[in-house]
């Protein structure tokens, strides 16, 4: 009796484990959809908008949004389709031109814009400028970093450089570090893995790490053409 009462848990817990992710996920899901209701839901302030705007036409209310919506939606289809065939960065430099008579606004877009261009890991002249994926020494222990700058930043007749070690899961969050070029090691981990390692909270790391994973000091090529010079 014992032996199948234990059979029937492990069979419950290890169903329970499959079935976990997959109730997590929808109820994620749901969440978002709860959410999106209240912002844009008949009863939600821009709902009522679109419903006032929609009455004359004599479409039902939820007939109403879904029409507006999804002529919403095939605008922003369309203006990435026209991205993809301008550059996508003409079309960025053409909406910064038309915040530009308003500098608190056009200083926000350009803030918000270098950060989704950097951590979307398109605009390789920016990940440049972000510079390499690195491990950075903190008494016993090594944190994932970015190199935020190549040059260095002088505090007391000494160079430190800038690394931002971003939080998992949301890379947008995290850290700013000023340390020495001592305690920097370039890895050979790109960006995108460095990504997928946040997002999974490391759970995908034996994938993205080379084994074994060596590094390599902040040298010449990682160094910014001020200190090179200074050399």
């Amino acid at each position: 009796m014992r032996r199948f009462i234990r059979s029937v848990s492990t069979c419950f817990v290890s169903g329970g484990l499959v079935l976990l992710p997959l109730i997590i996920t929808f109820g994620i899901l749901g969440w978002i959809a709860s959410k999106l209701n209240q912002l844009l839901g008949v009863e939600s302030a821009i709902g009522s908008l679109v419903v006032t705007a929609t009455e004359p036409t004599g479409l039902p209310h939820a007939l109403g949004l879904v029409t507006v919506y999804g002529a919403l939606l095939l605008f922003v289809a369309l203006v990435g389709f026209g991205a993809r065939k301008i550059a996508r960065r003409r079309v960025s430099d053409a909406i910064e031109r038309i915040f530009r008579p308003f500098p608190i606004i056009n200083r926000m877009y350009r803030s918000v814009r270098q950060v989704v261009e950097t951590l979307g890991g398109r605009d390789e002249s920016d990940l440049h400028r972000m510079g390499a994926v690195v491990q950075v020494r903190i008494a016993n222990a090594r944190m994932w970093g970015l190199l935020a700058s190549r040059e260095p930043i002088v505090v007391d007749g000494c160079d430190y450089y800038q690394v931002y070690c971003p939080s998992a899961p949301v890379p947008a969050t995290g850290f700013m570090w000023l340390l020495p070029k001592e305690d920097i090691t370039i890895t050979d981990v790109g960006f995108e893995g460095l990504s997928k390692m946040l997002i999974s909270f490391g759970a995908l790391v034996n994938s993205v790490v080379p084994e074994p994973l060596t590094t390599r000091p902040l040298n010449d090529s990682e160094r910014g053409p001020r200190e090179r010079d200074a050399d």
